[in-house]
């Protein structure tokens, strides 16, 4: 009974959870893609990213020298203009959830392009949006202590990035790169390799 009771069981409980929640919603979101105005897909997509960071959240760890001093907020900044409403739509769903990272509350940014005033607070979540100035040398400073996200494919290809959200054939589909998983923070949980309809991970064994 202590076993049942005990903080590995509850987390292992809570993960595979949100695991088939996750699947539940991607399968739902993309059945739902359909013809449409070009302005209300992308409204659309938008609000499917934003889950997916939600979720997201949910199967990332990270070591307690990754995070803010426990009386501030952790951070998520997206980086460039908002055009599909991903920033809007995820700020909303930490609002309404109350999204914890590690426990603590999350306080979402937009910044017009990254720089070092913006990375004063390291931030735990980094998102580039499609018309983000990327800056390799940032990027490097970043890359062991932040999850990157991005939306295009070569971000994670070239090593700017750790995932990017993809459309193709009306879904959203994840690229994630392969030592994403093997580091310990800001590590992905394995069991997002599991989601093989929606994730492909690179490079390839």
């Amino acid at each position: 009974m202590r076993f049942f009771n005990s903080r590995f069981y509850n987390n292992f409980i809570r993960r595979r959870f949100f695991l088939l929640s996750f699947v539940c919603i991607i399968l739902g979101f993309n059945i739902s893609f359909g013809s449409s105005e070009p302005i209300t897909q992308k409204r659309k997509v938008g609000r499917v990213q934003a889950v997916y960071l939600t979720h997201l959240i949910d199967f990332t760890n990270w070591d307690s020298k990754h995070l803010p001093k426990s009386s501030k907020p952790a951070k998520v900044v997206f980086v460039g203009d908002d055009e599909n409403g991903v920033f809007d739509s995820f700020n909303y769903l930490v609002n309404e959830n109350k999204v914890r990272i590690e426990g603590r509350s999350v306080e979402v940014i937009n910044v017009k392009e990254l720089s070092q005033n913006a990375l004063s607070e390291m931030p735990q979540i980094v998102f580039f949006l499609a018309n983000a100035k990327i800056d390799a040398q940032l990027i490097q400073k970043l890359k062991s202590k932040s999850l990157i996200i991005g939306l295009e494919p070569d971000l994670v290809k070239k090593g700017f990035a750790d995932i990017a959200f993809v459309v193709s054939k009306n879904r959203v589909r994840l690229v994630i790169d392969r030592g994403t998983f093997k580091r310990r923070s800001p590590g992905l949980s394995s069991r997002m390799s599991t989601l093989r309809n929606v994730v492909e991970i690179i490079p390839e064994k």
